[in-house]
């Protein structure tokens, strides 16, 4: 099948092409669809598809799958030709074809080739937020010097589609650093692990391409296997995942470690308890807990076999200061995030009652299982990042139950 970008050049697979058409075929599979390639090879292969287009063949650009190789040599040509910038070129050919997933090496490459030296954009000194619609996003942007975050939407940029769309908008806005937030709606599934890992290694590509800084969050889930507790959590305890968050979590620490160690990737890497803020809708037990005690309805919390759940609540704006702090700053390496203290839901239960003058029976149930008791220790990033909990459990519920009985309200 070719993929037609112009009515006179077009790009597919070889075996797919080949005998199928009357077109001119550039052959470009002895190129590499990786790092490796000769700039005088590319240049011939450049050269040799603009030179067909110039005497009015038409032309297919042909490689092993129809995406990398192909479609980069036929952008690099097409700028030649029309005397267009290769990201422009690149935009149409992307555009054309549908095809999104070209290596950003090739790409690099033939952009070397096609103009030599070009730098990444005018406006150098721009930081990346993915996931910057969330609430920690939000959170950034209210404390933005203005202009300094570039936010895109999903819509804009969707990272999980591309590391070549990534490419193309780092290269275009000067992006000097990249903050990485984004991740599924619904996060705690299978899929989402997949996902979560499909948007971090085109983040990842992306920098090393471009030496770029990266700052992304992780979880205190990947501790929530250590059931024997209360577990103080430092940056030196085993990572031990329990869940598909979790592990998740966990497998997308360990791609980061990888590219740090074999590619001397600087990212700092904050690793947080769970968040309340304004917008966050998490943890959801809190949101159930406040509906239910609303209403009067009886309010069920859980006892495992260990004991009470516990959990670290940290605020939104805390997280934030720490976000701020590493964008700031060049401080690669781990940090958890957390409050130090340890709160059980039978204590956020009977303090949401308790605020809301609630008629709600408490009631508890077994469970056959070990639960999850971690309290993180914020003693790296206090000394580091100069991090802060400011805000206590007691006050982020306090908060959110004003929040909550605001929206009712409306």
């Amino acid at each position: 099948m070719i993929r037609w970008i112009t009515d006179r050049l077009g790009t597919g697979a070889y075996t797919r092409v080949y005998g199928s058409t009357a077109a001119t075929l550039v052959d470009v599979r002895d190129l590499l669809d990786r790092l490796g390639n000769a700039e005088h090879l590319l240049k011939l292969k450049v050269d040799e598809v603009a030179g067909h287009l110039r005497l009015g063949r038409t032309v297919v650009v042909c490689c092993d799958y129809g995406m990398s190789r192909s479609n980069a040599v036929a952008a690099g040509a097409l700028s030649l030709v029309e005397g267009i910038d290769f990201q422009t070129a690149l935009g149409r050919v992307r555009d054309r074809t549908g095809e999104h997933s070209i290596n950003i090496d090739v790409i690099a490459a033939v952009r070397q080739v096609i103009q030599p030296g070009t730098a990444r954009g005018a406006t150098a000194g721009k930081v990346l937020v993915t996931g910057g619609s969330g609430f920690l996003g939000i959170g950034l942007a209210a404390t933005d010097t203005p202009g300094s975050l570039l936010m895109p939407s999903r819509e804009q940029l969707d990272v999980r589609r591309s590391a070549a769309d990534l490419d193309d908008f780092i290269v275009h806005h000067g992006v000097c650093k990249v903050v990485h937030l984004a991740a599924p709606r619904i996060y705690s599934t299978n899929e989402a692990l997949g996902d979560i890992l499909v948007m971090l290694k085109n983040i990842l590509d992306v920098c090393l391409r471009h030496s770029l800084p990266l700052v992304t969050l992780s979880s205190w889930t990947v501790y929530s296997g250590h059931k024997h507790g209360p577990i103080l959590a430092d940056e030196k305890l085993a990572l031990l995942p329990d869940g598909s968050y979790g592990h998740a979590r966990a497998l997308a620490e360990d791609l980061i470690n990888r590219f740090r160690r074999g590619h001397r990737l600087d990212c700092t890497l904050l690793r947080s308890s769970p968040i309340l803020g304004y917008g966050n809708h998490q943890p959801r037990f809190i949101y159930r807990f406040i509906d239910l005690a609303r209403r009067g309805d009886p309010i069920v919390t859980h006892v495992y076999k260990n004991g009470e759940p516990h959990l670290d609540l940290i605020w939104q704006e805390d997280v934030v200061g720490a976000l701020q702090a590493a964008i700031k700053g060049s401080h690669s390496g781990d940090f958890n995030l957390g409050s130090g203290v340890g709160v059980s839901t039978r204590q956020v239960a009977e303090f949401i009652k308790h605020e809301l003058a609630s008629s709600s029976p408490l009631e508890t149930v077994a469970m056959a299982d070990d639960a999850p008791n971690v309290v993180m220790d914020s003693g790296q990033a206090a000394k580091v990042l100069g991090f802060r909990s400011l805000v206590g459990w007691q006050e982020g519920v306090r908060r959110v139950i004003d929040e909550t009985l605001r929206q009712v309200q409306q």
